[in-house]
């Protein structure tokens, strides 16, 4: 159906009370609601809210539409009134067509792009090159930007590696890739990158992984080590077509950092966020 319902129904501006306000069940939306909300109420803190939400009234209450997260963080924001647009009573087809169609638009920026952002603010934010200045920094950039600190090092990671962890990147003691995954798993703990990066170099491929797995909990490194080679991590194969494949290739070249390690970190968010939605969802 091509028909733009949003064009054929009448809407209209209004402050609407927050506690006459819930989300409607024709929201598509239905993981990830919480994900992120604390950068989100950063940003709404700093900026405001700059697009207000879309609801329909039934029985004197308030249905969200579109913008259930934005509608969340301003309620636990303590705020009691929020901007929202009016709309007529939609069928459930309506609606549930309308949230599903702002949500596939609303992509997040790809990887180079919000790389270049966060460096920039990072660069502009960035007053000494101590741990301290770099962590300070890493939390303006993700305010400003409404995402999580431990994202905003991701896209840095090259910025904030230890000297000692790009000498041993230089001198083909290890690679980028397990270098970039180190920063990024132990940060700001610039001490324990260093400690784990000087202890992978003595460790095979796959105990390598399992390493990395057990240290993030385990505050004993030669203990990490035993259990590293001991235990075992279960293998899958992963089939996908050409097309993906290729499409990993370059997001890969672009990261500089290998498929796996791209799939590993994929898998890692995916299970992040499905915890999220299912246990702070309550």
């Amino acid at each position: 159906m091509a028909k733009n319902f949003l064009q054929d129904v009448k809407a209209r501006y209004a402050r609407i009370q927050i506690s006459e306000t819930e989300v409607s069940e024709d929201n598509v939306r239905k993981t990830g609601q919480y994900e992120n909300l604390e950068e989100l109420k950063n940003s709404i803190r700093k900026f405001g809210l700059l697009q207000p939400i879309v609801v329909e009234k039934e029985n004197n209450v308030y249905k969200v539409i579109i913008g259930q997260r934005r509608f969340r963080a301003c309620k636990e924001l303590g705020w009691k009134e929020i901007d929202a647009l009016i709309v007529n009573k939609l069928t459930h087809e309506e609606a549930k067509l309308i949230s599903f169609g702002e949500n596939i638009h609303r992509r997040p920026l790809n990887f180079e792009d919000t790389m270049t952002v966060c460096d920039y603010l990072f660069q502009k934010y960035k007053i000494g090159d101590k741990p301290e200045d770099k962590s300070n920094a890493i939390k303006k950039v993700a305010i400003d930007l409404g995402i999580s600190p431990n994202t905003v090092s991701k896209y840095l990671a090259y910025q904030i590696m230890p000297k000692k962890l790009l000498t041993f990147v230089a001198e083909g003691k290890i690679s980028k890739t397990k270098a970039y995954r180190i920063t990024t798993a132990f940060w700001p703990n610039q001490e324990k990158i260093v400690k784990v990066a000087d202890y992978v170099t003595q460790l095979t491929g796959p105990e390598w992984d399992r390493f990395l797995t057990i240290s993030k909990d385990e505050k004993d490194l030669e203990k990490a080590v035993e259990k590293a080679k001991k235990s075992k991590l279960t293998k899958m194969e992963v089939i996908i077509d050409y097309k993906h494949f290729s499409e990993l290739q370059k997001i890969a070249e672009k990261r500089d950092m290998d498929i796996p390690s791209i799939i590993n970190e994929a898998i890692e968010k995916y299970i992040s966020e499905d915890y999220s939605q299912k246990y702070l969802s309550g």
